[in-house]
């Protein structure tokens, strides 16, 4: 049995339906509505972040979404055998990067991965609001709003 991992930023792992399944139709952008107010917290933007460790602070930008799935060898005649898993970050101009954890995520299939809260590829700003770790580069989010 052969494994390898493969990262996807910005959609599921390819994969087909073996004859008689059918893959996951799920929308690529969901549109959560979030919390009803954001304004609690101070607005940082991605040149700040180096002197934020421990603060709590608001990012805005549209989550991206990370997918890692399995590679297996399906000897056994299935076509969707790999399972996958993923978080959502937050990604500049310049490819800087925040994770945002405490976000629900993708798992599944690679014939049918979800993506929750916002779809595999979201399209709506949001400003989330969360504790920052620096040396994690990671936002844990207490809550998001539909930015502005």
């Amino acid at each position: 049995m052969r494994i390898l991992i493969a990262l996807a930023v910005g959609g599921a792992c390819a994969g087909t339906s073996a004859p008689g399944e059918s893959p996951s139709v799920e929308p690529a952008d969901k549109r959560p509505a979030g919390a009803a107010d954001c304004s609690d917290a101070a607005v940082a933007t991605f040149e700040e972040l180096g002197d934020k460790s421990g603060t709590r602070l608001a990012l805005d930008g549209v989550p991206r979404v990370g997918v890692v799935c399995t590679l297996l060898e399906c000897t056994d005649g299935r076509a969707c055998c790999n399972r996958c898993g993923g978080e959502y970050a937050l990604i500049d101009e310049q490819r800087r990067q925040v994770n945002l954890s405490g976000l629900a995520g993708c798992s599944g299939m690679d014939c049918n991965t979800v993506c929750d809260p916002f779809g595999r590829k979201p399209t709506l700003r949001y400003r989330f609001v969360g504790t920052y770790d620096h040396e994690q580069r990671r936002l844990a989010v207490e809550k998001f709003c539909a930015a502005n």
